[in-house]
């Protein structure tokens, strides 16, 4: 692309801004209505086996008082959000109240899309007028299929952890690396693959964009989720190994994830060493990219948001004892940032296909373990593509083209010979 095309403003929003904030408040009003249908015609397995009894456990053990033993593996701040959906018990089911997490959640992290892609694309557009990118961003949300189907068809609360993952990466954009640790603090709260970022947050308290003190406040999160428990009777060592139980959760090196391990699970490869050579090559993985984001080519708005990409791409994938939903975070942040640049559009596409199809043997029994190699293909060309893509970024940033004046200006004329001059 040439630097003209380059610096092209990009469009923005239509003049008639009243009829089109209509059109997108009904389009909004119509996605949250069929989240609610949904509610209604869909009871799956987790749902009848897991989320459904802890949720009968709390209003049947006195709710808050019920917090005082862990209740499963999830961490304790999940189940102070289900007490507080638990009151509107008799006016709305069971059922309802566990997904009407996942609802507020997919509706806080639309609204984050927006102001994160307006601050990203606002200055290049024609008298930094809403783009129509940051218009878009919030339906790729809202819109989003492993959206609807983790919330509103599974139950599932995915995008409660992401959200504040999308939050401790603006953040960082807004120069605030307080809020940024504290937000990952809490991300870490509600679920351990929180830990996707850390390579993104280990390369920002390199770039001294996060200060060391900041990182005080990561517990911030976890200590507040166990006051409930506590003031209950709770003893705090008793969710606090939650986070080791966690991985010992199901004895397989991965399940219906497109990742290399899932190759190794079907080798029946020896899964402690198997996990073993896993946790060595992620804790390597994550290393790298801390130390490659510590570059200053990273400290752009846009390579940021790459970067925080990467780092949640790029985990899951080389990580063992993954599943499907663990790509979440990645389909997400692909999403956005394929609203601030195109050129991620089609690794979006591939993570987010990737996902459909492992999603897709729920449905689809007799194809379970056929269509993997499918979904691996797709998430390992995201992979490349996206760090291809960096690759370029930064490039870009370290060594960008130099004018050659000698080139726009015209060569002088030569001087004439004394033999010319006769």
């Amino acid at each position: 692309m040439s630097s003209t095309a380059r610096d092209l403003p990009r469009p923005s929003a239509p003049e008639n801004a009243t009829s089109v904030t209509v059109g997108l408040v009904i389009l909004a009003l119509a996605l949250l209505t069929l989240r609610i249908t949904l509610w209604r015609y869909f009871i799956n397995f987790d749902l009848q086996t897991a989320f459904l009894p802890w949720q009968n456990y709390l209003l049947e053990h006195g709710r808050w008082h019920a917090l005082q033993h862990p209740i499963s593996m999830y961490f304790p701040a999940y189940f102070d959000i289900t007490v507080l959906t638990s009151y509107l018990d008799g006016h709305i089911n069971r059922i309802s109240q566990i997904k009407l997490v996942s609802f507020t959640f997919d509706i806080a992290t639309a609204v984050v899309a927006y102001y994160f892609v307006g601050r990203l694309t606002r200055s290049s557009t024609a008298g930094g007028r809403r783009s129509v990118a940051q218009l878009v961003a919030p339906f790729c949300i809202l819109a989003g299929p492993t959206v609807l189907v983790n919330g509103a068809v599974w139950g599932q609360s995915d995008i409660v952890y992401t959200c504040f993952l999308l939050f401790s990466t603006f953040s960082v954009i807004v120069g605030s690396g307080a809020f940024a640790a504290l937000f990952f603090g809490i991300a870490f709260a509600f679920k351990l693959q929180a830990i996707f970022l850390v390579p993104f947050i280990a390369a920002m308290v390199l770039q001294k964009r996060i200060r060391w003190w900041h990182l005080l406040l990561v517990p911030v999160g976890w200590l507040a989720a166990l006051v409930p428990p506590m003031l209950n009777g709770a003893r705090v060592w008793d969710f606090l190994s939650l986070t080791s139980s966690q991985g010992e959760a199901f004895p397989t090196l991965a399940i219906n994830v497109g990742n290399p391990w899932i190759i190794a699970d079907r080798l029946h490869f020896n899964v402690h060493a198997g996990t073993l050579a896993g946790i060595v090559l992620t804790v390597f993985l994550m290393v790298a990219i801390s130390i490659w984001g510590a570059r200053p080519a990273f400290r752009s708005a846009n390579n940021t948001l790459i970067l925080a990409t990467l780092s949640v791409l790029a985990v899951p994938y080389i990580m063992p004892k993954m599943h499907d939903r663990y790509f979440f975070p990645a389909e997400i942040f692909l999403c956005i940032l394929s609203c601030v640049d195109l050129a991620f559009v089609l690794p979006a596409a591939l993570v987010l296909s990737a996902s459909l199809i492992c999603y897709g043997n729920y449905f689809l029994y007799h194809v379970r373990y056929s269509v993997l190699a499918a979904a691996l293909l797709a998430n390992t060309a995201a992979v490349w593509l996206v760090f291809q893509q960096v690759r370029l970024r930064i490039r870009a940033a370290e060594h960008p083209p130099q004018l050659q004046s000698a080139s726009t200006e015209p060569a002088p004329s030569p001087a004439l010979s004394p033999a010319q001059t006769s």
